[in-house]
């Protein structure tokens, strides 16, 4: 025999890291496949949360409900086209030198720059049938024209929370545009 160095390619020192290395390597994969299943536990979860998510703005509002909480809108709507927000369906159409409002059961005739305030209500949004946001509304819309196909409003949204804006953005439909006026 022969003393000196290894060889190179030799397993004598090398058989243990390798072994480290496949360890490692299988402990990675453990970790990527449980951040992996969280991530999809959390993806069901959220797709749950949307499915069951009920919103409805049209119940009546208590009788002491008072609003605090004041925003404008510059709103358009489909000219004769059904909207629906929540279970709440709505309808605006012109009907010669005026326009048609129709909210849930409530409708009105407007004339150009007529204002017309829409009742007293309560919105509610439940996810898994529990709710998660309530306030009491009260609406006030004044039909300020016709561009291209929609009808053009200036809506005044008095609440009795504060409603925040991301939460307006996913309530309201694409087919209405509202911007703060």
């Amino acid at each position: 025999m022969k003393n000196g160095p290894d060889p190179a390619g030799s397993n004598t020192g090398g058989g243990r890291t390798k072994w480290r290395d496949l360890e490692m390597r299988n402990s990675n994969r453990r970790i990527l496949m449980m951040i992996l299943i969280i991530i999809i536990a959390i993806g069901i979860i959220a797709a749950a949360a949307l499915v069951t998510l009920q919103i409805t703005p049209d119940q009546p509002a208590g009788d002491n409900t008072t609003f605090p909480y004041t925003t404008t809108y510059r709103a358009s709507l489909p000219d004769s086209e059904p909207i629906q927000v929540g279970s709440l369906y709505m309808l605006a159409m012109q009907t010669g030198d005026r326009m048609a409002l129709k909210i849930g059961g409530h409708r009105e005739e407007l004339q150009l720059g007529e204002t017309r305030q829409i009742g007293s209500r309560t919105f509610t949004i439940k996810v898994f049938g529990v709710p998660v946001y309530e306030t009491g509304y009260q609406l006030t819309a004044t039909w300020t024209g016709v561009e291209g196909d929609r009808a053009l409003f200036k809506i005044v949204l008095r609440t009795s929370r504060q409603v925040p804006e991301w939460m307006m953005n996913r309530i309201l439909p694409g087919s209405i545009e509202a911007v703060p006026a």
